[in-house]
């Protein structure tokens, strides 16, 4: 909660990683967090064609909001 309030006061997006559960999902929502990854969004990747795609979920944004 520190780390996350704490970026929202200064303007920081931040990036939640390791989410596997809509539980995990819920708590970030509320808590301000502007980013996530982990299983729940989709597995690991490796780099290579696809490496310009975004890495991190813009929780909001179509991927697979959050919201």
């Amino acid at each position: 909660r520190a780390i996350l309030a704490m970026a929202l006061t200064l303007g920081i997006d931040t990036i939640a990683e390791g989410i596997e559960t809509e539980a995990q999902r819920e708590i970030l929502v509320e808590q301000g967090c502007q980013f996530g990854q982990g299983y729940l969004f989709g597995a690991p990747r490796m780099i290579g064609r696809d490496s310009h795609r975004v890495a991190a979920v813009r929780y909001g944004t179509g991927h697979r909001p959050l919201h």
